[in-house]
């Protein structure tokens, strides 16, 4: 069994890996950094939708018949499919890289809110990380969130997020 662990905070950070032979290996976050594996950013045009927001009441079959449940609220897919596009682009290739043989790092997530109309910044985090984990190939689950900032009034919202290795 593999396991993720934050490390200490010495101010260079750190990712520690348990192994399934109990042998612990650190990975300091300075190194990676040495090897590209870098904070990068994207920006995601428009205001999310809060988590209060995401779903609406809707019939739907199964193999006992229909019944109640939920599905996406109008409008949820397609930002979620844009922001996805956006993270598909923004991406660096080493992060693809790295990704696909890492299952475990934390990873920091840090948004700068550009809104139009307030919003709890805790419930738009679901909607905007479902896609970007999705788009990454990751499970979410891994993400550590940060709001680092918010400012209202905005006649065309974004969301700038800085994704990093805690």
């Amino acid at each position: 069994m593999v396991s993720a662990a934050s490390g200490g905070h010495s101010g260079h950070g750190s990712v520690a890996l348990r192994l399934r032979d109990g042998e612990a290996r650190r990975t300091p976050a300075a190194a990676l950094h040495r090897e590209g594996i870098k904070p990068w950013r994207v920006e995601i045009p428009g205001q999310p939708p809060s988590v209060n927001h995401l779903y609406k009441p809707a019939l739907r079959e199964g193999s006992k018949g229909t019944y109640r449940g939920f599905t996406k609220a109008d409008g949820v897919e397609d930002y979620q499919t844009v922001a996805g596009l956006c993270v598909k682009m923004a991406i660096p290739k080493v992060w693809k890289e790295f990704l696909q043989h890492d299952h475990s790092s934390q990873i920091r997530m840090s948004y700068w809110f550009h809104l139009a109309d307030d919003i709890d910044c805790s419930n738009a985090f679901k909607a905007i990380e479902d896609a970007i984990a999705r788009a990454m190939g990751v499970n979410d689950k891994r993400f550590l969130p940060c709001a680092a900032g918010k400012d209202l009034g905005n006649q065309e919202p974004w969301i700038d997020v800085e994704v990093s290795l805690e």
